[in-house]
């Protein structure tokens, strides 16, 4: 790295003047500003820091205007007196005495008062250093002498406020006296020179750097709508549209944690004895990464406190990993810093080195030898600094990164992002479609899609993914009817793809009404073969642009089959402006790197099919995929093949297979579940994943079960049924526990998931959370069991949560042990209450009794442990309440009696504690909604005590999906 020397100014005169300058300002001004400090404060203890005199004063919520800097300076000086001049100011304004906190003073603009000079003194000394005028001699000796006026004043304004006498005004005089004339007639020392340029040049990267980024940030602050050339005059702010994403943060030794997307650098906040940190966020093509770091740059460009530890960043720079013209830390500083970076070539690196950055590094897994330079020597370059680097990624190889390429000297942290939760997924769609429809390019009701979204259950896994949810609008603006039909990605980009197809074909025949339909579309198809094959050969050479060879071959294509170049381009592609070595340029590119990779399945299955034909005679189909991109990698003269980045290039080949006949997926099937392997799925997660995101039938089911067929425990959620659903007929499982979170008529594969679950020796947990929180006397989980507990089931049903009409009670199995059961009438009731009896292995039982359940349908239950939640008590149900806790009341008494949505407020739980005494009703604890105070909760405690001998607290019902 280039040795630190000197700016530019600093081996002239004007620049040594200049220094003098600045260093009388900040010696002597300083000096002043903390004797007044000192007059102000008089009750303030020398080995307090300043936080803590404030909240002695009763200002403890003004602390929180200083920023971080100023913090760091506040807790590390207790005694004040190096505090710089900005930082003295604001703590004379705000906490001195004798009307120097009054603000009134301060916007009076009367020259007469000691506010109107300590002002000027401090715009003075930020105009010195912000913009470092040229100094002349006669400049010099001028600004020199009405500095010492102001000095001068400042003593005597002091004297009169702070009513000093006559002698110790005459004495800070004398001082300051010595002070000017020392600075007047010495010449800076070298020392004393280096100090100031390097604070000077901190300031001016701070500074200018920080403004020279944040315009630039600034004007990227918009997205394209779609991701379609075809709408490139539609573009919005970022901020408008951006939506809350999930994120996983692996928090060893303890374990996996959620957090929000504005809490991703709060992780970089833990206690370590590490000084840089180095984020690795990972995530499935069209995930958000890439929105989710433009998000940052435009937050922290708009000074946002939204996401805590944004602010305290004094720079934070970008680097796109498929960039080829960047090869170096300095090329990264001057194409992002172009006039900071030309002051101070020489040293700008020295400096960085001690501000504190965020790097942000996209597309790790797009790195090629240029980016590779950048960020080998980054984490060279930032291991000793303030720095953090946060790199995004597709998962795979990630791991073998954070192990080998980052050093130990680096903080680590790994996350992943879940998505757009379910709650935001409508929200998200509804901004996009309005933002179409308010650009004229949508007809289609914005309500009615948002509706969709919010009650297609069957598709949250599906939703959570940002780029999916663009396309679904896409779709919707056009062709509405064929919204319903898609579930997975692939077969979202085949419908999008025959849109866009049809779209051009219309525009075309528009311009040229006599043409030939047929021919358009053959031409049009001939077009699109050509297109995936040329992405084939890009991804080969790991990349997501069109180098010009291809851009020429597509341009003869099109002149071969009659078709405007410029209008199917712009259908398919979208044109890039790309920082050359020398200038911007544009380029054609894929939309995004998803689409990319859809075009490759297509273009690869289509050199597979076509070569298994002619080969099928000689040639193994089992490797017919491995053979063809190992020869397109030849003919490219690629010296190895990464197998990995074919990951997502794979799932969109099984997805596509999805929509063959059988007898293409009998031969393909097989070798594309071993190549995922050696693609990097090996999490059991990630082939779960791949099951519903690609809609595989039993036929691939078989290949992949191979891996859970050792598995004897399987857990399966919401999300997950689809994917055991195929996966079940090859497994043989003993204990399976099945909790659905989501209404489970729309898992539509789940009837047949029970089916299998039905005819196993396995013992089963099946929990309907919905049924039970929410019941009702017509929506039950009855047709579950029916499934479960048919007349041939093998299966032992251990636990069950849900809720079951009158008639279906009789069914609850003996074998149960854990029961959760929701009563929402006087018949449910009496049933359950009747085959209770019969449950000769019960030991726990939770009961959800509804507000419609009389207190006389019902009796003592038995001494078994048991949880009762009556649900949605108001001031009118009070007693009924205690009434129904006392009917059912076990001879054990009860573990909890819980109030989900209870709207009571302290009266009321008064009255039903003592209610609940009077009936003789034993709990070892009652939790009620958090709508009461910590008072009042307290007592209410004490009081349940005394009654029931019990305990009472709030409990986050919300969070526990009531």
């Amino acid at each position: 790295m280039t040795g630190c020397g000197y700016t530019p100014h600093s081996n002239t005169e004007e620049w040594y003047r200049l220094l003098r300058l600045i260093h009388v300002i900040t010696m002597v001004g300083q000096r002043l500003m903390y004797q007044i400090f000192i007059y102000g404060c008089p009750n303030k203890d020398p080995s307090q820091n300043l936080r803590d005199y404030l909240n002695e004063i009763g200002l403890a919520d003004k602390y929180k205007i200083f920023n971080k800097d100023q913090k760091e300076q506040i807790l590390s000086n207790t005694g004040c007196q190096y505090f710089d001049i900005s930082l003295l100011f604001k703590v004379i304004k705000m906490a001195c005495d004798n009307n120097m906190a009054d603000i009134e003073s301060w916007n009076n603009k009367t020259v007469s008062k000691l506010e109107h000079f300590l002002t000027q003194l401090k715009n003075e000394r930020n105009y010195l250093y912000h913009n470092l005028p040229k100094m002349t001699h006669n400049e010099f000796t001028y600004k020199f002498e009405r500095l010492r006026k102001l000095f001068r004043t400042i003593v005597e304004k002091t004297s009169l406020r702070f009513y000093l006498s006559q002698e110790t005004r005459k004495k800070h005089l004398r001082e300051l006296h010595i002070q000017v004339n020392y600075v007047w007639n010495h010449l800076l020392t070298p020392q004393e020179i280096r100090n100031l340029d390097k604070k000077i040049s901190l300031k001016t990267i701070k500074q200018r750097g920080a403004e020279e980024l944040k315009k630039e940030f600034s004007i990227q602050n918009h997205v394209e709508l779609l991701p379609f050339n075809i709408n490139s005059d539609v573009k919005l702010d970022l901020l408008s549209i951006f939506s809350k994403m999930l994120i996983t943060y692996s928090k060893d030794p303890e374990g996996e944690m959620i957090i929000d997307h504005k809490n991703i650098l709060k992780i970089t906040n833990c206690t370590t004895n590490h000084f840089a940190s180095f984020l690795l966020l990972t995530g499935g093509s069209g995930c958000g990464k890439s929105t989710l770091v433009k998000w940052l740059k435009l937050m922290w460009a708009k000074s946002n406190l939204t996401v805590p530890g944004l602010a305290e960043y004094n720079l934070v720079l970008y680097l796109e990993c498929r960039s080829h013209h960047i090869d170096s830390l300095s090329k990264l500083l001057k194409d992002h810093l172009p006039n900071t970076y030309s002051s101070m070539e020489h040293c700008i690196l020295c400096y960085i080195r001690q501000l504190k950055v965020l790097f942000l590094l996209d597309g790790l897994d797009e790195l090629n030898k240029d980016s590779r330079k950048v960020i080998e020597e980054l984490l060279h370059f930032s291991k000793t600094s303030p720095h953090t680097i946060l790199c995004t990624s597709r998962p795979e190889k990630t791991r073998e990164f954070l192990l080998t390429a980052v050093l130990n000297e680096y903080q680590k942290h790994e996350m992943q992002i879940i998505g757009v939760p379910p709650e935001e997924q409508g929200l998200l769609v509804e901004r996009y479609h309005t933002q179409l429809v308010s650009a004229g390019k949508s007809k289609q009701n914005t309500e009615d899609l948002v509706n969709y979204v919010n009650k297609s259950c069957h598709c949250k896994e599906f939703y959570k993914f940002p780029q999916n949810l663009v396309n679904l609008v896409y779709l919707w603006a056009f062709q509405p009817e064929q919204i319903n039909q898609v579930t997975t990605a692939t077969e979202l980009y085949v419908k999008i793809n025959e849109l866009l197809k049809l779209k051009l074909c219309q525009r075309l025949l528009s311009r040229d009404p006599d043409a030939d339909i047929d021919d358009l579309k053959k031409a049009i198809e001939d077009f699109w073969i050509f297109l995936c094959q040329e992405a084939l050969e890009a991804h080969s050479c790991k990349d997501i642009i069109l180098h010009s060879h291809s851009v020429n071959r597509l341009k003869t294509q099109c002149k071969k089959n009659g078709l405007d170049f410029r209008d199917v381009a712009a259908t398919f592609l979208v044109y890039k402006t790309i920082k050359g070595k020398e200038d911007r340029e544009q380029q054609l590119s894929f939309p995004h790197n998803d689409t990319h990779d859809f075009c490759v399945a297509q273009g690869l299955l289509l050199a597979v099919t076509t070569k298994s034909r002619i080969y099928q005679r000689s040639l193994s189909c089992s490797r017919i995929i491995r053979r063809t991109l190992e020869r397109m990698h030849k003919k490219n003269k690629q010296k190895s093949m990464d197998i990995t980045s074919y990951q997502n290039v794979f799932k969109h080949m099984a997805g596509l297979l999805s929509m063959k006949e059988n007898s293409i997926k009998e031969s393909m099937t097989q070798e594309l579940v071993e190549l995922f392997k050696e693609a990097g799925v090996t999490r059991k997660e990630q082939w779960l994943d791949l099951l519903s995101e690609t809609k595989c039938d039993l036929h691939t089911g078989r290949y992949i079960a191979e891996i859970f067929k050792n598995e004897r425990h399987l857990e399966i959620t919401s999300g997950r049924v689809a994917s055991f659903s195929v996966l079940m007929p090859y497994l043989h499982p003993s204990i399976v526990s099945l909790r659905l979170a989501d209404d489970p008529n729309c898992l539509t594969s789940l009837p047949s998931l029970l089916e299998h679950l039905s005819d196993m020796k396995a013992r089963i947990t099946l929990v309907v959370g919905r049924h039970y929180r929410l019941p009702s006397s017509t929506n039950t989980s009855g047709h579950l069991l029916d499934c479960l507990l048919g007349r041939h089931s093998r299966c032992h049903l251990l636990e069950f949560e849900g809720g079951l009409g009158a008639g279906m009670m009789a069914t609850l199995p003996s074998t149960l042990t854990i029961l959760r059961l929701a009563l929402s009438t006087d018949d449910q009731a009496s049933a359950f209450l009747a085959h209770v009896p019969s449950l000769t292995n019960l030991q726990y039982l939770g009961i959800h009794v509804t507000p419609e359940v009389s207190a006389k349908a019902l009796r003592s239950l038995p001494a078994i442990s048991v949880d009762l939640h009556l649900s949605d008590v108001g001031t009118d149900g009070e007693s009924r309440a205690c009434s129904v806790a006392a009917a059912l009341l076990p001879h054990l008494g009860y573990r909890y009696i819980r109030f989900p949505r209870a709207t009571l407020q302290e009266d009321g739980w008064r009255r039903v504690i003592k209610g609940l005494g009077m009936k003789g009703v034993g709990v070892s604890w009652i939790n009620v909604p958090l709508n009461i105070s910590p008072g009042q909760s307290h007592l209410l405690d004490a009081l349940t005590r005394v009654t029931l001998g019990g305990g009472f607290s709030g409990w986050h019902f919300n969070h526990n999906g009531w």
